[in-house]
């Protein structure tokens, strides 16, 4: 069954009174995204992938597929880039950190542009730069109910740990 999105109109503005996402990471922040992203994988049916244009995913021990939501990979991005704001995640190289600070950059701006928010913001002037007028905050959108589909996707959540495992000569050495 497809994911039932349905629209509620918002005034979005970040909340620097419970700002539960923003600042140095602590306890409190990774439980707030612990829970945000507690159905990221999902289990799917073979019809959905088709409906999907998906032909194939990885498949779950217990029948069907396993996979996600393009909104599951874009929060899991933006997770993924607040505390490497702040510093890097320990034993992970340089290289991997970049590879992967790159990787989830180009997947939101491909969200942001996909997602295409249409809303209208307005500007004000601020007292902070006489030459350039600021967007005024909070402005009126157009909101997928985050809360009505995250139920949705906690009722078909799957664990990565149900997965069939990989083809057995995925990781043969070919020898020329």
């Amino acid at each position: 069954a497809p994911a039932p999105v349905s629209y509620v109109n918002k005034w979005l503005k970040g909340d620097p009174d419970t700002p539960k996402f923003l600042g140095l990471p602590r306890p409190e922040m990774d439980e707030a995204w612990h829970e945000l992203l507690s159905a990221t994988a999902i289990r799917l049916s073979s019809e959905e992938l088709l409906l999907a244009n998906n032909a194939t995913s990885i498949e779950h021990k217990d029948g069907g597929y396993v996979g996600g939501l393009g909104i599951s990979h874009s929060l899991h991005c933006v997770q993924f880039m607040h505390p490497e704001y702040y510093y890097g995640k320990e034993g992970q190289s340089w290289d991997e950190l970049f590879m992967h600070a790159d990787h989830c950059l180009e997947s939101l701006r491909l969200a942001v542009m996909c997602q295409a928010d249409v809303s209208v913001y307005t500007l004000k002037w601020t007292p902070h730069n006489r030459y350039k007028p600021a967007v005024k905050v909070p402005q009126p959108h157009a909101c997928v109910d985050w809360r009505a589909l995250h139920e949705w996707m906690a009722g078909r959540s799957a664990s990565l740990d149900d997965v069939v495992g990989p083809p057995e000569n995925m990781f043969e050495v070919v020898r020329g």
